[in-house]
């Protein structure tokens, strides 16, 4: 896939709502910021690029996931850690409404947004 609309073509359901609000946070996050954020397709997923730091995501039949899993400080760490699923991974179930005030959270934290 060489574009995100491409990337979202191929999602029904449940996976498409998830990645579209996904989408939409991480645009959120980034509206604004300086230097700017530019939205590519990274290792097949949509990806939020702001120089070297990335903010991947991705939706999948069972869950959504954010990669990689942000170094942040503990307090953020305990919070994301109920989510962790592998190395680098956050999961969320499709099956609950996604914690958005914590992926705005790790928004910020992959892409250093103060």
């Amino acid at each position: 896939m060489a574009t995100i609309e491409e990337y979202l073509a191929t999602l029904t359901g449940p996976s498409r709502a998830a990645a579209d609000r996904l989408l939409e946070i991480g645009r959120e996050e980034t509206a604004g910021i300086e230097p700017g954020c530019t939205e590519v397709i990274s290792y097949g997923i949509p990806t939020f690029k702001r120089g070297k730091l990335r903010a991947h995501i991705a939706a999948w039949p069972h869950h959504a996931s954010m990669y990689p899993v942000p170094r942040a400080d503990e307090e953020l760490l305990a919070k994301v850690t109920p989510y962790i699923a592998g190395k680098g991974t956050l999961r969320f179930s499709l099956d609950a409404p996604l914690p958005e005030p914590l992926i705005r959270e790790v928004f910020r934290a992959l892409l250093d947004i103060s």
